[in-house]
């Protein structure tokens, strides 16, 4: 429930090619626990339902991840 994970999952999903480009996670999370999302992913929508949120992300440009382990 707590985003603080958020940003390794988003990175660990990217490296390792898990998902196409443009393919979508979805994190629920406490309204209180907003992360930022770095690299090749894009926040394309997070929404507030009182004390939970969810926050979906795009994985705009999986090269970028192969680029950082070089």
């Amino acid at each position: 429930y707590k985003a603080q994970n958020a940003p390794d999952i988003l990175k660990s999903l990217a490296e390792k090619n898990l998902l196409k480009p443009q393919g979508i996670v979805v994190f629920e999370h406490h309204s209180k626990d907003e992360f930022q999302v770095q690299g090749p992913w894009h926040l394309y929508l997070r929404r507030k339902y009182g004390d939970s949120s969810i926050s979906i992300c795009v994985l705009v440009d999986s090269e970028w991840a192969q680029e950082e382990q070089e």
